[in-house]
C-alpha cells in the first residue's frame, strides 16, 4: 500500500521516528530518512523517498533505479540530487538486483560507477564509497561495523533470505 508523503512527515510520525532512531534530511527538496544509529558509528546512510527528483514519474520523481521507464539523463542527474544531502565527494554503487544471494565487493569509485553488475548485496571497505540497495517490496538491510569500517547494502527479498543472503 502506498500512502502520501504528507502521511509520513507529519511532527506525530516524526515523533515517533525519533523514538525509533531516525530523522528526516532534506536539501533541495529531496527528502530521506537518516539511522542515527548507523550515523553514531560514522557511517553515512539514508533512505531516499521519491521526493525531489527530475523523473517525470510521477512528478519529479527521484527514480534511482533502473533505466527501463526514465532516461538516464534524469536518473543520473538523480542520484547526484541524492548525493548532495551528505557533504564530501561520494560515488554510489549500485546493482542489478537479482533476487538472489550474489555478493559484490566494491573497492573502488570506478568499481562503484559499474551499474551493470548483478547481486543483491554490496560491501565496501572504502570510505568515500556509498552503497545502494532498491527496494519495492522487498527489505533493505544496512549494515555497518565499526571497528573495521567495513559497511553492507543487502536486497533482501524471500529468495536470497532464503538462501541467506542476511
Amino acid at each position: 500500500m502506498s500512502m502520501p508523503i504528507e502521511m509520513i512527515t507529519d511532527q506525530k510520525t516524526e515523533n515517533e521516528l525519533e523514538r525509533a532512531g531516525f530523522y528526516w534530511r532534506e536539501r533541495a527538496g529531496v527528502l530521506a530518512l537518516v539511522c542515527r544509529a548507523l550515523e553514531q558509528d560514522d557511517f553515512t546512510n539514508a533512505f531516499s523517498t521519491r521526493l525531489g527528483g527530475a523523473s517525470p514519474m510521477p512528478d519529479g520523481a527521484l527514480n534511482l533505479a533502473g533505466f527501463v521507464d526514465d532516461a538516464a539523463e534524469n536518473i543520473y542527474e538523480n542520484r547526484r540530487r541524492f548525493l548532495s544531502l551528505f557533504e564530501g565527494n561520494w560515488a554510489l554503487a549500485t546493482s542489478w538486483q537479482t533476487h538472489g544471494a550474489e555478493v559484490r565487493s566494491v573497492t573502488s569509485e570506478s568499481e562503484a560507477r559499474d551499474d551493470e553488475v548483478r547481486c543483491d548485496a554490496q560491501t565496501t571497505c572504502t570510505p568515500s564509497i556509498l552503497l545502494g540497495a532498491k527496494t519495492a517490496d522487498c527489505v533493505p538491510v544496512l549494515l555497518g561495523d565499526w571497528r573495521t569500517g567495513a559497511a553492507a547494502a543487502v536486497h533482501a527479498g524471500w529468495r536470497g533470505t532464503s538462501v541467506s543472503i542476511v
